[in-house]
Parts: structure tokens; C-alpha cells; sequence
């Protein structure tokens, strides 16, 4: 009886066959195509949430500069004011006064803004210690904002009263991300302060 050995099946055999080759092939794709594409939806993910990062340090910069302003300043910068960046928004619209019924508020709005375009209501310009310029346009070089900004006024008999006044901030990021928008909506309201 002959012994039946299992390096006989291969003995005539010079080299591996289509088959073979084509079933090996497939075993080391599949795991590369899975690295792969793991690595690429890590990315996308990952630069996504940098840029809600970079939208979140944008809409609180923006805020925080406006709450920062003086509502009137007559001997400084009247333009830099609260009233007067009020004042200059080149789009206006009639919204209705929640505190009086019937009665009507001018909201004033810019659109489309970017951090790089030269307006004046905003102030990017930062320094380093070396007292050098830092471009925070290519921070936030993807992002466009629209800022409305609504006055309202407590006493109807005296509208002008700054004592008496509320500005209502309303703000609104915008970016893309591949094909879709990303928006990012946020608002305050300021009561008269001295900063």
C-alpha cells in the first residue's frame, strides 16, 4: 500500500495558477480597501469638526466684539459704536415690536460678509508679541457671515433714550463642506453698558 503524502499533490506543479493568484489578490485587497477608506471617512470627519471649531471661535469673536462696543461714543470712533455700526449695515428691513403691539422696528443687515473683505463694522487685525500682523483671513478664509442687528427702543415717547434701549444681535455662519452648506446661527441681545 502506497503511502498517500501530501507534498505529492504539488510535486509536478511549477508555479501557481490564475485561480491562485486571483484569490490571493482579492485577500490582500479587501483589508487595503477597508484601511482606506477608514483613513479617508477619519479625514473627512476630522476636518469637518475643525472647521466647526474654527465657525464656533468666529461667531464668539464677532459677538464678544460687538457686546464689547460702547452704544454711543460722540468723542472716540462714532462709526466703531454699537449705534453707529447700527447706522452704517447697508440693508434695512420693518420687523414687528414684540413690546408694543402694532408697532413697527427697522432692522438694519449686512450679508455676505468674510473676515478678508475690507468693511468697516469689524476689527480682524490681531498682533503678535514681535509685534507683527496676524492674517486671521487664512483662519477663516472658507467662512461667510450676515449680521442683523435690531434696535428697539422701550419707550416709545422717547425712542432715543440709550438708557432705554435694547440691540438684538442676530448672526449667521455659513460654509461649505464638499456639496452641502453648514450654517451657524446664534444671537444676543445688549442692554446699554459701559465697557
Amino acid at each position: 500500500m502506497k503511502r498517500f503524502s501530501i507534498f505529492k499533490l504539488f510535486k509536478n506543479k511549477k508555479g501557481l495558477t490564475l485561480i491562485e493568484a486571483m484569490i490571493a489578490i482579492v485577500i490582500l485587497v479587501f483589508p487595503i480597501i477597508a484601511t482606506l477608506s477608514s483613513v479617508s471617512f477619519l479625514y473627512k470627519q476630522t476636518n469637518s469638526r475643525n472647521l466647526e471649531l474654527l465657525a464656533e471661535n468666529l461667531n464668539n469673536y464677532i459677538l464678544e466684539d460687538l457686546r464689547g462696543r460702547k452704544f454711543f461714543d460722540s468723542n472716540y470712533d462714532p462709526d466703531k459704536s454699537l449705534n453707529g455700526i447700527f447706522e452704517h449695515l447697508p440693508l434695512s428691513k420693518k420687523v414687528p415690536n414684540p413690546f408694543f403691539e402694532g408697532a413697527e422696528l427697522e432692522m438694519k443687515y449686512a450679508e455676505n460678509l468674510t473676515v478678508s473683505s475690507d468693511n468697516s463694522y469689524f476689527d480682524f487685525s490681531f498682533k503678535k508679541s514681535d509685534g507683527n500682523d496676524i492674517n486671521l483671513s487664512k483662519f477663516y478664509n472658507a467662512f461667510k457671515f450676515d449680521v442683523y442687528i435690531t434696535r428697539y427702543p422701550l419707550n416709545i415717547e422717547n425712542p432715543d433714550n440709550i438708557y432705554e434701549t435694547i440691540y438684538k444681535l442676530d448672526l449667521i455662519l455659513k460654509w461649505n463642506e464638499g456639496k452641502r452648506e453648514r450654517i451657524l446661527k446664534s444671537s444676543t441681545e445688549i442692554a446699554y453698558h459701559e465697557p
